[in-house]
């Protein structure tokens, strides 16, 4: 009885310690990321990693400065990175739409 009571001591004392390990090592994980850039890096590594399995599908919510860093500036940004083919079809559209209200 004492025995087994001195083992179940000993186990909740090295489960104590593993939670204090985890927790410290995670300060550390927490510290390192406070860096933008090493934040960044986390999130492409971890998008690497998921997109290995093709049958998952990824959504991305990107900060807006990371959007702005590439360049894009807003919806007048967005629609000017739209394939050749959109862009024909809206120009069509807008001739289109301005002869009807000529008539």
């Amino acid at each position: 009885m004492q025995a087994e009571s001195e083992r179940e001591s000993r186990a909740i004392i090295i489960k104590a310690n593993a939670e204090l390990q985890a927790s410290e090592t995670l300060k550390k994980a927490a510290l390192n990321l406070i860096d933008p850039n090493a934040m960044q890096l986390r999130i492409l590594e971890t998008v690497k990693q998921v997109s290995k399995d093709q049958s998952n599908t990824i959504l991305l919510a990107l900060p807006l400065e990371t959007i702005q860093a590439v360049g894009i500036q807003g919806l007048s940004s967005m629609a000017s990175i739209r394939p050749k083919f959109l862009q024909s079809d809206v120009q069509k559209a807008k001739q289109t739409s301005s002869k009807t209200e000529e008539d």
